[in-house]
């Protein structure tokens, strides 16, 4: 699976994460083992992480106590 040290280690910081008040509701930037910084929204996160990892593979992920599942229907259209 891709990104599962990435997940793996968002699993294991979240705790410290959510420990912090103002973590929570932000966007976490995560490459292998390492934390790449806590950004206010997913378009700053992105563009940081793309700035630090180029095309390298990283993951974003919002700092949330319960994720919310979301959901797609399969007539999604492209524009």
């Amino acid at each position: 699976m891709a990104l599962e040290v990435e997940l793996e280690t968002y699993r294991r910081i979240l705790p410290d994460l959510l420990a912090d008040p103002a973590n929570v509701g932000q966007y976490v930037i995560i490459r292998g083992e390492a934390v790449g910084g806590v950004y206010p929204t997913v378009e700053t996160a992105a563009e940081a992480a793309c700035d630090r990892y180029g095309l390298e593979p990283f993951m974003l992920k919002k700092v949330v106590e319960k994720e919310e599942p979301l959901f797609f229907s399969r007539n999604l259209t492209r524009h």
